[in-house]
């Protein structure tokens, strides 16, 4: 596969502007649970799962999923009464379907921090909100090893979780809808890939 040199893609400025947005409520919601010293802090792991993720902007131009594509997110978090702070691997499968990225397999893998607020809503069901950053890398088939993009972005998610108690932990049963966007660019960085990864997954959660 040959990299194309010219399609006419370019950096989207709208999204670099979102992070002076993005940062002070981040680290604000930090300080707000170092104070929390009422709430009694609680960890916890989990995992999840779900079909491919739905693409839009340049990457959709390039890529898309069908109905064998996944995704899914490993995660681990401190809770603080309605707060929490959570780190997260996740990522998608994609399917090339361009001259630009011809006809193989891709995966994105992304590494995340997350500031996420609960709301009580009846009996143990939750719901909540979340935002957070990533760093994101775009991988190719093993036929093009040196074809490879990374980028960091922005993310934003809602979800539903269902908590019960067992003997020896608490688990939390979770539905997570999560946009991620990014800027993705290449090792040499002429070309980039912006656009946004929607994913929903179903998951489970211990704590300890």
């Amino acid at each position: 596969m040959s990299r194309a040199e010219n399609h006419g893609m370019s950096p989207r400025c709208a999204n670099l502007t979102v992070l002076p947005l993005v940062l002070p409520v981040v680290f604000g919601s930090l300080l707000l649970l170092g104070a929390a010293n009422q709430a009694s802090a609680e960890g916890y792991i989990g995992a999840g799962i779900g079909a491919g993720g739905e693409l839009s902007g340049d990457i959709s131009d390039h890529f898309t999923t069908t109905e064998d594509s996944s995704s899914s997110r490993i995660l681990v978090g401190e809770r603080f009464g309605a707060l929490a702070v959570e780190g997260s691997l996740f990522g998608s499968q994609l399917q090339g379907a361009s001259g630009f990225s011809g006809e193989g397999d891709y995966t994105t893998i992304s590494l995340g921090v997350d500031l996420k607020y609960y709301i009580g809503l009846v009996g143990g069901l939750e719901g909540y909100g979340k935002i957070g950053l990533n760093k994101t890398w775009l991988t190719g088939p093993d036929a093009t090893e040196d074809w490879s993009y990374s980028g960091r972005g922005q993310e934003l998610g809602v979800g539903l979780q269902y908590s019960f108690n067992l003997p020896l932990t608490q688990v939390g049963l979770w539905v997570d809808y999560t946009a991620q966007q990014t800027d993705l660019r290449d090792s040499e960085q002429a070309q980039v890939l912006d656009g946004s990864i929607r994913m929903l997954n179903l998951g489970v959660s211990l704590g300890f």
